[in-house]
């Protein structure tokens, strides 16, 4: 509801606030001729979860009777997003620098920017857990919601999931019992953090996204890295467990993605490369299509 009200608010009032409903106004080129503006302010994915404000609206004034129907809806597409665009991973080497940089700008930070690296969840998930989501003694986190709007939601996919601490993404291999030394430091960091909430559902990591945006890019112009997003710990996460041969569906299942066919649709050159090391993309679409 949220993002409703606030595509209404700052696009769709100013575009069409001042215009009459009518059929005139509102026509299959209007549309396309004000997605097309859109695009070229904002990604694809974000039009994509912002457009159905308008359709809903339009389905509306046909309800009142202004539109005989509504010029979204139809067998023709009003437009095509792009594809995916290529992801771009760090290498062990640059996660480690930045690994470093985290802690050296700020030490809570720096045990935030650990457990998103080893568990591949995303920032607002990171910046949503709570002091009883993280179960140390297990080496686990339980992932159930995200921070947002200063507010914490549910998570992208609606769904929980308990996630291990200790990827050894780093490292080698894949599996959490392979963890070494440096992946396990994770531990040691979380119950080490200066600030710690007393409260068990308080927030571990209690900063803004702003807070959060700056302190990575401190991190990483400490580490002479280009600015990236946070969101590229997620991407090196499935890449780099992948490409050493991990089993999809459980790297599918620590991210959260919503099936094995999207991990391997944007990961598969990571998936061919574990095979070109003996592993089998034959069995990884197999086994994602069951």
């Amino acid at each position: 509801m949220a993002n409703h009200e606030s595509y209404l608010k700052q696009h769709l009032v100013p575009e069409f606030g001042a215009k009459p409903v009518t059929p005139e106004n509102f026509t299959r080129l209007a549309i396309k001729t004000f997605i097309a503006k859109q695009r070229e302010v904002m990604a694809d994915s974000t039009l994509k979860t912002s457009l159905p404000t308008l359709s809903l609206v339009l389905d509306h004034a046909v309800d009142r009777g202004l539109l005989s129907s509504n010029p979204m809806r139809g067998s023709e597409r009003l437009w095509k997003p792009k594809g995916s665009e290529e992801v771009h991973p760090f290498t062990p080497e640059q996660i480690r620098a930045v690994l470093a940089s985290a802690v050296a700008v700020d030490a809570d930070f720096g045990a935030l920017v650990q457990v998103m690296t080893q568990t591949g969840i995303r920032p607002g998930e990171a910046l949503g857990l709570r002091k009883c989501d993280f179960h140390l003694d297990r080496a686990e986190i339980h992932v159930c919601g995200s921070w947002s709007r200063n507010r914490l939601g549910p998570t992208k996919t609606r769904k929980n999931r308990t996630v291990s601490l200790l990827y050894p993404v780093v490292e080698t291999g894949w599996r959490p019992s392979e963890a070494g030394a440096v992946t396990r430091r994770v531990i040691d960091a979380v119950r080490g953090l200066k600030v710690q909430p007393l409260e068990p559902e308080a927030r571990m990591f209690n900063m803004s996204p702003t807070r959060f945006d700056r302190l990575w890019r401190r991190a990483l112009k400490r580490a002479n890295l280009e600015f990236r997003k946070p969101h590229t710990l997620r991407h090196s996460f499935a890449s780099m467990l992948l490409s050493r041969g991990a089993n999809l569906l459980a790297i599918q299942r620590a991210g959260g993605w919503t099936s094995a066919q999207v991990l391997l649709k944007t990961y598969a050159k990571w998936i061919e490369s574990a095979d070109q090391e003996g592993g089998s993309v034959q069995a990884a679409v197999q086994a994602a299509s069951k």
